[in-house]
C-alpha cells in the first residue's frame, strides 16, 4: 500500500485507500501512498526549508530577510505552513510521487485517468485540481478522503485563526494575506 515507508491515515481513510489500491491493481494500475499524516514539526521543517531557499534567492537580488506579501503568496501556492496543512488531518494522501513531471508521463496519465474514474467510489477526490483561481497549485498526487475531510475543513475554516498556528519562520506573513479564504478554502468542490 506504500512505497515502503510508513504512512499514517485515519482508520476509515486507510481502509478505503487500501480497497482503492487493490481495485487499481486488479485493473493493472499501480498506486501506492508516499505521504499521509504530517506532524506539525515535519510541516514546519518543510515550510522553513522552502522559505529559506526562497529568501536566499530574493536576497541575492535584493538584500532582505522580510517575508513580504509576494513571497508569502508564492509560498502558500506551493506549501501550507505548519498548522494549516490538510496532511495534519489524517484524511489526505500523496500517491506515487510529488514530482509534477511524472504525472505528465504515460504512466502518470494512466493512473490519473483511473483515479478520476474510480477514486470517488472510495471517497477520494483530488484536493488541488487544475484551473482554480486561488489556492495551492495543481497537485495531481494529492487526494483527500471526503467523508472525513469535509467536516474537518468546515471546522477549520470556522474556528482556526492565525494565532492558532504557532510561531515559526515566516509566521508573520500570514497576517498580510487572507490565507484561509485565498489558500485553504479553494479546494475541489467535492471536498467542501
Amino acid at each position: 500500500m506504500t512505497d515502503g515507508s510508513t504512512v499514517y491515515l485515519r482508520t476509515a481513510a486507510r481502509d478505503s485507500l487500501a480497497s482503492m489500491i487493490a481495485a487499481a491493481a486488479k485493473a493493472g494500475i499501480k498506486l501506492y501512498a508516499v505521504s499521509g499524516v504530517r506532524t506539525y514539526d515535519r510541516q514546519k521543517l518543510l515550510w522553513e526549508r522552502r522559505l529559506k531557499a526562497e529568501l536566499a534567492t530574493k536576497s541575492a537580488r535584493h538584500r532582505t530577510d522580510l517575508v513580504d506579501y509576494d513571497t508569502c503568496s508564492a509560498m502558500l501556492k506551493k506549501i501550507m505552513p505548519p498548522g494549516a496543512s490538510r496532511h495534519h488531518w489524517g484524511t489526505d494522501v500523496d500517491l506515487v510521487t510529488t514530482e509534477s513531471k511524472y504525472w505528465r508521463s504515460p504512466s502518470g496519465k494512466e493512473q490519473l485517468k483511473w483515479l478520476a474514474a474510480n477514486a470517488p467510489r472510495y471517497g477520494f477526490y483530488m484536493a488541488y485540481q487544475r484551473n482554480r483561481k486561488n489556492g495551492v497549485t495543481y497537485e495531481p498526487w494529492h487526494w483527500s478522503f471526503a467523508p472525513m475531510a469535509k467536516p474537518l475543513l468546515e471546522y477549520y475554516l470556522k474556528y482556526v485563526e492565525t494565532a492558532d498556528l504557532g510561531v515559526y519562520l515566516g509566521w508573520e506573513c500570514l497576517q498580510q494575506v487572507n490565507w484561509k479564504t485565498v489558500f485553504v478554502a479553494p479546494i475541489n468542490g467535492q471536498l467542501r
